[in-house]
């Protein structure tokens, strides 16, 4: 999907964005995301895990602690409230999950320093790996519940609906009313294991499992 043209816009720096609907295992469908962490990742800084405080993180240790092998460096885990850490890490990854809709993830991360500080970090070449609800709250609007309006997102990936827990968005009435409504927006399906990676010279990429499916607005054509 190397040069997918306008449809997916450039990230700003010399970063990646990565979306999935859960953390994958290192290994199966996804034997070559050890190589894209470790081509891609910068490890003058420490890798960081942000996450909401109240949530059990079991769930993502096991990648975590596969990565702290790849990278051959600890993952700092820290909350997502805690704005000040990440300001002052310039982590070259920053790995976004544990739990939260992405109402949650929004309001965090609209918070200026955190998204301002996330936001310098890719510029700086970090990769960004979001999983779930914070990958919800990149597009430029965010659907956690397909009978719910949506709500807007953080726009990081402009004109998208990110949708980690649909197969196809095209099954979906209200997201096709969604894209006849915003006819510049596209709705991206992540369930079941489809890893996508947007890149900072319009790279768009498949990491893992099955390509996302892409249902573009009728002003695509």
């Amino acid at each position: 999907m190397n040069g997918a043209g306008d449809v997916f816009k450039h990230l700003p720096g010399d970063g990646w964005l990565v979306i999935v609907d859960e953390l994958p295992a290192v290994g199966g469908e996804c034997s070559l995301l050890a190589d894209h962490f470790i081509r891609r990742i910068n490890l003058s800084n420490t890798p960081m895990h942000i996450t909401p405080k109240t949530v059990d993180n079991h769930i993502s240790s096991a990648l975590i602690d596969d990565l702290e092998i790849i990278l051959d460096s600890q993952v700092e885990t820290v909350d997502l409230a805690d704005a000040s850490l990440v300001q002052h890490a310039s982590p070259g990854l920053v790995l976004l999950w544990g739990g939260g809709d992405a109402k949650t993830w929004i309001a965090s991360l609209e918070i200026e320093m955190l998204g301002s500080s996330i936001n310098n970090a890719i510029c700086d070449g970090a990769l960004l790996f979001s999983a779930g609800g914070a990958a919800s709250a990149l597009g430029s609007w965010a659907v956690d519940d397909l009978s719910a309006q949506p709500i807007p997102g953080l726009d990081w990936l402009p004109g998208a609906i990110v949708l980690p827990w649909i197969n196809d968005p095209a099954e979906s009435n209200s997201v096709r009313e969604l894209l006849a409504k915003w006819e510049a927006a596209y709705a991206l399906g992540l369930a079941k294991g489809r890893l996508f990676a947007f890149g900072p010279h319009g790279q768009v990429e498949v990491w893992g499992g099955a390509a996302p499916t892409v249902v573009l607005g009728s002003d695509w054509g």
